[in-house]
């Protein structure tokens, strides 16, 4: 996955291979029951508890087929430019 963001003090590019994002979809599961629940990530943790891992796993997997795929691709007003490619 390639994120690319662009305004006029600085260029950002990021390139986050796929096993990365199957990965901490894996371990998000696990990493919330070990988080204490006095902690301020409890809303966050409460959300990921609902995920379905499986269903964004068959998600990802599905978009693995479709390299060069632009998911996100925004020009501000201000100049600021981000584009999300597979």
């Amino acid at each position: 996955m390639k994120i690319v963001i662009k305004s006029e003090e600085r260029n950002i590019k990021f390139y986050i291979p796929m096993f990365v994002i199957t990965s901490g979809i894996r371990i998000s599961k696990y990493i919330s029951k070990f988080v204490d629940s006095d902690t301020d990530l409890d809303s966050a943790i409460k959300y990921i508890d609902y995920l379905d891992t499986k269903a964004l796993l068959c998600v990802v997997r599905e978009l693995k087929k479709f390299k060069g795929l632009t998911l996100v691709e925004i020009t501000s007003s201000d100049g600021t430019y981000v584009l999300i490619k597979i």
